[in-house]
């Protein structure tokens, strides 16, 4: 990036219109810093916060939930619909983990099952295709596997 260009970023940047944003990115940053039981249990407050004042998203998860489990009882689904909005108040806490927590600070999070295949595919000099499902702990699980697949 150019000089000019990097102080009109600059410049754009430190507007009052984005000091709330750089406000959460600060105060996600520092939340990084705490205990990771801490971190966790404030996931799980922000996913009840979620569930309950996002209606519509609520309603969206409810229907979806109905859609695809119609065996399942009413409670059951219940706790689907609750596990869910906690995992998304999770997400937020993992996210920022992936972005700024260090290697050290990650690695008792992991255990990886078969890299022997993935090593025994390099050997043979093959490819390797990894395939992952969108779940809220994406961002994390792909900073985690980076560091036991080069």
């Amino acid at each position: 990036m150019n000089k000019g260009k990097h102080n009109s970023v600059l410049k754009t940047a430190i507007k009052p219109e984005f000091w709330p944003t750089a406000a959460g990115l600060f105060i996600l940053w520092l939340l990084t810093l705490t205990p990771l039981r801490f971190q966790f249990f404030i996931g799980k407050c922000i996913g009840k916060l979620l569930y309950r004042f996002s209606g519509r998203r609520r309603h969206i998860a409810t229907v979806n939930i109905d859609l695809c489990f119609p065996n399942l009882s009413a409670e059951e689904k219940q706790i689907i619909l609750e596990k869910t909005f906690e995992s998304v108040g999770y997400s937020a806490i993992e996210t920022p983990l992936s972005w700024w927590a260090s290697d050290n600070r990650l690695q008792p999070l992991t255990h990886l099952h078969g890299k022997e295949y993935i090593d025994e595919a390099k050997k043979q000099g093959r490819g390797i295709l990894l395939l992952g499902a969108h779940f809220t702990c994406l961002e994390i699980g792909g900073r985690l596997l980076t560091k036991h697949v080069p």
